[in-house]
């Protein structure tokens, strides 16, 4: 994305997802894919809508795995997202400044366990769940 921005969670979490990650990469990219899409389902619900554009121009890709762990990108492509986002100095009739940044803050609480509990539950040792 030309115009992107990049959000990164705390260290503290970003260790442990990617301890996680290495163990489980196919369960862990599946959980943060699940997870992605459920943080644009709710940032849609708050992105700014003036024509339409910038709202159909969410995306959340394939999860990619490697060597370094599994991730997910997400975001809105639209040329003008960034600079949506970060004008506070307007008021949307629809929607709200910092949509995507808030949306990211209010679901990072509880996100490491969300993912580990679908991990666990997708993964088994003696036949039973790790999690």
């Amino acid at each position: 994305m030309a115009n992107g921005f990049t959000l990164e969670g705390d260290r503290e979490m970003a260790v442990k997802l990617t301890r996680l990650a290495r163990k489980f990469p196919a369960e862990t990219a599946q959980a943060l894919f699940q997870e992605a899409e459920k943080i644009i389902v709710q940032a849609d619900e708050v992105v700014p809508r003036l024509s339409g554009d910038l709202a159909d121009s969410k995306f959340v890709d394939d999860p990619i795995i490697s060597m370094a762990g599994s991730s997910v990108q997400l975001g809105y492509t639209a040329d003008h997202a960034v600079a949506v986002h970060f004008r506070q100095d307007i008021t949307h009739e629809v929607g709200e400044a910092l949509w995507f940044a808030n949306t990211l803050a209010d679901r990072q609480a509880g996100m490491i366990n969300r993912i580990r509990g679908h991990v666990g539950q997708n993964v088994k040792v003696n036949g039973r769940p790790v999690g």
